[in-house]
This record gives C-alpha cells, structure tokens and sequence, in this order.
C-alpha cells in the first residue's frame, strides 16, 4: 500500500502515516515489535507532533527492552 503513495508529498502525509501505523500495529500483533517501532518512527517523521502515535511509540520501545508494565489480575 506504501507504494501506491509515492511519492511522497504533503498531498498524500496523512495517508502515508496512516499507512505506517496500520503496518506498524500489525508487526507488533505478530509480535514483531522492531519491525513495528520503525513503522511508528516513519510515521512519527512525517507528524511528529502526534502524541497518540508518540505515545504507542514509547510503548512497543518499553516492550522491546522489556520494562513492559505487566496487568496484575
């Protein structure tokens, strides 16, 4: 789908950053969560003031150095 978006030009940002978050929420799903947190980076480039995505962001990096909070049931 990314490369149906190229090239990149502020016509076609928020659609490029969707892109990246939808693959990025599918990699962490699959527990691929590097390959996720480069997805949520490259969309975070191209809105960096997006604090939903900054916020998603810093939790994959606390699960990938395993400070994860984890739910007390």
């Amino acid at each position: 789908a990314l490369e149906l978006l190229t090239p990149p030009v502020s016509g076609n940002a928020n659609a490029r950053m969707k892109a990246h978050v939808r693959r990025g929420t599918a990699f962490c799903q699959l527990e691929l969560y590097v390959e996720g947190l480069q997805d949520y980076e490259a969309a975070l480039k191209i809105d960096p003031a997006n604090t939903v995505v900054q916020n998603d962001a810093e939790k994959i990096r606390n699960i990938i150095q395993g400070t994860a909070l984890k739910s007390h049931d």
